[in-house]
Order: structure tokens, then C-alpha cells, then sequence
């Protein structure tokens, strides 16, 4: 069997609405190269294995993972990863899905040599209606433009979609990994201990990912600790820098204070409104302000304060 060049990881739970569009998108990509698609599924109880099943029946080549019991999304995408046999890899989530030429238009630039991997836009996706939500610029960012651009957050988002990766970079990679619980936010160290290492990034300016927007979804749910949960995923990936030794990406960081404390304002706003304490809101306020200090956060015991449900692994391929 041809070896693919590329590797479709979804993930899912409770997507059994969407999950159907989600890995038809992927598997019905206009590319002439060989790939694969690969399922990480949890089980949910609301039909989604009964529609995978359906789908695998009419496309045998899709490989399924079942998971025994729920798998967080972080998990679920790197013990998808571990089963990948393709040259690159592109994630996408249970409920949203891939334009037709996604994969082409994606893995362009990077098979002609332009870049060692590649971003695209994205559309909000909202009731089978599309609102073209993130277009990025024509062009490629090399070294320190690739994680400014990622702390900007305008135009190069922290999604682990939405981005073409080599594969053996993301194997060969530290994370954090937040246990079973906590997909709010799991996509910004990864994102960025994945970037950091990338030499370059080709910019794919049309939207080529649907990211659907539905009530109930993780990222739609009310929950009060939203800003909490975006804090740790910040803090995360700067002790990842810290632990490269990467003092100038830590200043860098530092730098954008003003577009982090903007995002998380948007989760303060939606904590208060979902009837958070102004004890807990004092509380992420504190967590911020020590984000922000120029004291290195690496060995303090802070650490264990913050991440009793993480974990750093040095190597992704020991995770089972």
C-alpha cells in the first residue's frame, strides 16, 4: 500500500449531527496524492457511533479509534497521531469540516518547497450559513514572525486546525497535556510548542476550514471558568518556552500583555454573565497579573498550584 503523504486526524463526542459532514469533508478531498483519515471517537450516547459506522460502511479506507471511555480532545488527537502513517498532518474537530480543496491548497506551498507547513482561514459556520470569519494574509512567516503573529491572535490563531504540520515535528514535540478533562483552551500550548519549532509557515489566505458554531458545543456551552481554564492555557505555553529556554519568546510574550488581556476579557464577560463570583474573577485576575511577571515562572511552586490537572510530557509517543 502507497504510504499517504497526508493524514486527516479527526476527533469527536456528541457530534452525531455533524460528524457525518466533518469526515465527508475529509474524505472526499480533491487531491491526487494518497492520504488517509483517521477517527478518534469517544463514546457519546447521542448517535455519533451509530453515524460513524454508517460512514465507515460506505468508505471502508476511513480508520476507526474507539476509545473505551471520554477522551479529551488533546488526548484523542495525539493518540491519533501516534496511529498516522502520513508525511504531514491536519486536525479537524467532530463537528466542523474541510472545503474541497483544503488538503491541496494546504499542502501546495509546502510540497514546492516554500514553507515546512501551512495555515488557512477559516469561515464561522452557523445553521448551513457561512460568515467568512479569519482571512489570512498572502505570504510566509519565518522564526519570530511566526509566534508574533501567533500572540497577536488576529490573524494566526491558536487552533490546532487549520494548520498542516510535518508529522515527525509534532512526535518529537513537548505538551502539555490537561488529563481527561478541560477542552477549553488545550489548542494554545500545543498550538505554540508546535509553531516554535517550525521553520516556516506558508499563509493560505482563503477560508478552508468550516468551524461551526451550535448551542451545547464545548466552545458555546455556559460555564463559569472560562477565563480560569484560558489563563492555565496561557501559562502553559509560556513555561513551555521557558523550559526551551526561549527568554526571547518569553519577552515576546510578555510584550503582547495588552492582546492577551483583551481575549480574556471576551471569557470574563461571558463568566460573569454564566454567574461567576467576584471571588473567583479576583482570582484569575491574580493568576494574570503572575502571568505577566518577568520572574521566570519555571520551578516555583506555583506550578503545582496551577496544573494539578496537566502534565508535561517530554515525549508525546510515551502517551497510551
Amino acid at each position: 500500500m502507497e504510504e499517504p503523504i497526508l493524514s486527516i486526524l479527526v476527533a469527536t463526542y456528541r457530534n452525531g449531527k455533524d460528524i457525518r459532514e466533518a469526515l465527508s469533508s475529509a474524505l472526499l478531498q480533491d487531491l491526487a496524492l494518497p492520504f488517509e483519515v483517521i477517527l478518534g471517537m469517544s463514546p457519546s450516547g447521542d448517535g455519533t457511533e451509530e453515524e460513524v459506522l454508517r460512514v465507515q460502511e460506505e468508505h471502508p479506507e476511513l480508520r476507526l479509534i474507539p476509545f473505551a471511555k471520554r477522551t479529551a480532545l488533546a488526548r484523542a488527537r495525539m493518540l491519533a497521531l501516534q496511529e498516522a502513517r502520513g508525511k504531514y498532518v491536519l486536525f479537524l474537530d467532530g463537528d466542523d469540516a474541510l472545503e474541497k480543496d483544503a488538503a491541496r491548497r494546504l499542502l501546495s506551498p509546502v510540497l514546492e518547497g516554500k514553507a515546512e507547513g501551512s495555515a488557512c482561514g477559516y469561515a464561522r459556520y452557523k445553521e448551513g450559513k457561512l460568515r467568512p470569519s479569519l482571512l489570512l494574509p498572502r505570504g510566509h512567516l519565518e522564526g519570530e514572525r511566526i509566534m508574533k503573529a501567533l500572540f497577536r491572535d488576529l490573524s494566526l490563531r491558536s487552533f490546532a486546525w487549520g494548520k498542516l504540520l510535518p508529522r515527525e515535528l509534532l512526535l518529537r514535540t513537548p505538551i502539555y497535556h490537561f488529563g481527561e478533562v478541560g477542552d477549553l483552551f488545550e489548542d494554545i500550548p500545543a498550538t505554540g510548542s508546535y509553531l516554535v519549532r517550525l521553520s516556516s509557515l506558508a499563509l493560505v489566505p482563503r477560508p478552508l476550514v468550516r468551524y461551526r458554531l451550535r448551542p451545547g458545543s464545548l466552545t458555546e456551552s455556559p460555564r463559569k471558568d472560562r477565563s480560569l481554564w484560558h489563563v492555565r492555557a496561557l501559562m502553559a505555553l509560556r513555561l513551555s518556552l521557558e523550559r526551551m529556554e526561549r527568554e526571547d519568546l518569553v519577552s515576546l510574550f510578555l510584550r503582547y500583555r495588552w492582546r492577551h488581556s483583551l481575549s480574556l476579557s471576551y471569557d470574563v464577560r461571558r463568566d460573569k454573565k454564566a454567574g461567576a463570583s467576584r471571588e473567583e474573577l479576583l482570582h484569575v485576575q491574580d493568576l494574570f497579573g503572575i502571568l505577566m511577571e518577568k520572574e521566570p515562572l519555571l520551578g516555583r511552586d506555583l506550578g503545582e498550584r496551577l496544573f494539578l490537572e496537566s502534565r508535561y510530557i517530554e515525549d508525546p509517543r510515551s502517551l497510551r
